[in-house]
């Protein structure tokens, strides 16, 4: 490897702690954050991987992982029920630098729908007006993602909900910048995505277009508490 890169988030989809071990692979990739590709020989599934520092590509990066037949997997090798294969690492034994920021994305809920069409964007929203509620969803895309909210017809947000899910997005970005320490600056980038990030809040909608879908699903889950009582 002739480059060496500055890793600045490891984000974990799954607990790792809950396998014995996981193969850690460093990927080369035009992509400094993201998960990478699934098109891997005998992939059961990613467990977690790095982001790094923006510099001349490609990148290496380190992905966790596991194959289909990984003990505890479900064509589990025999020989893998006590020995382990080369590439692995025991999760106990997984060297994550102090500076580095360790994103349980796992622990995150997905509390609001969460779409990846218009088809399914208007299924919801007929629902929703049916049941006289809020529609708020989440429409996924690679990695970013876009927050939407329309109240009911006849219902207006009152001053001081349209203020806190305004102070929501600011209270985020303030908590992200102390989160992240030395590393904001490169991570801005990742999570925000560049010249697309925006947020309204109007009398009756709402929305944010162009954060990560981790940092969304964060957000989305404070705007449905701010409005809880429309759900009775």
């Amino acid at each position: 490897m002739d480059e060496v890169y500055k890793v600045v988030e490891v984000v974990w989809l799954e607990n790792p702690h809950k396998y014995e071990y996981l193969r850690e692979t460093t990927i080369v990739t035009d992509f400094r954050s993201g998960k990478p590709s699934k098109n891997w020989s005998d992939l059961y599934r990613i467990v977690g991987y790095e982001n790094v520092a923006k510099a001349k590509s490609p990148y290496y990066r380190r992905v966790w992982w596991l194959k289909t037949y990984d003990r505890g997997c479900p064509k589990e090798y025999e020989g893998y029920r006590k020995g382990i294969p080369t590439e692995a690492v025991l999760t106990k034994n997984i060297k994550i630098s102090k500076d580095v920021y360790v994103l349980e994305a796992y622990k995150i809920k997905k509390v609001v729908k969460e779409v990846k069409n218009v088809k399914e964007e208007n299924r919801y929203y007929n629902y929703c007006a049916m049941k006289h509620i809020p529609f708020i969803i989440i429409k996924k895309a690679r990695k970013y993602g876009y927050l939407m909210l329309d109240m009911p017809f006849d219902k207006k947000l009152t001053n001081n909900e349209r203020e806190l899910l305004l102070k929501s997005v600011e209270n985020m970005k303030e908590n992200l910048k102390q989160k992240y320490g030395k590393n904001w600056k490169e991570m801005k980038d990742i999570i925000f995505k560049p010249k697309h990030f925006e947020y309204v809040v109007g009398n009756s909608f709402g929305y944010i277009e162009g954060l990560r879908i981790y940092e969304l699903r964060m957000l989305a889950s404070e705007w449905h508490d701010i409005l809880k009582e429309y759900w009775g």
